[in-house]
């Protein structure tokens, strides 16, 4: 299995800008909680990604490499982009289930993302 890596988003948020999408910043108390992490996961993909209908968080752990840091799974779902070049009316929205793997630094500051490849059984 081979993920591909979308956005190096380091660059984007000046260092100690604190977590994306107005996330409250734990930088005066120490190390944020997984729920701040939790928090600067969802605000990130609502914002970085297109028409997302929802957010699911299955997994946020604590990581310690060169620093300390997060890394979070998340499942989100999205209208089918094939559906909508095809301008199809369908009753219901033809949502797809996309897997990414998030990094947050230990300010929440988000260090990476990327989608991940998941094989189906058929």
């Amino acid at each position: 299995m081979t993920t591909k890596v979308l956005a190096d988003r380091a660059d984007l948020m000046p260092d100690g800008a604190g977590a994306p999408g107005g996330v409250p910043s734990a930088l005066g108390r120490g190390r944020p909680t997984l729920v701040e992490a939790q928090a600067a996961v969802r605000a990130f993909l609502r914002e970085a990604l297109p028409d997302v209908h929802r957010i699911d968080i299955t997994k946020v752990m604590s990581i310690e490499f060169n620093e300390a840091g997060w890394e979070a799974d998340a499942v989100v779902w999205q209208p089918n982009p094939t559906i909508q070049a095809l301008g199809l009316s369908t009753e219901r929205p033809v949502l797809d289930q996309n897997f990414y793997l998030v990094r947050l630094d230990g300010r929440l500051n988000v260090i990476g993302y990327e989608i991940k490849e998941v094989e189906r059984s058929s």
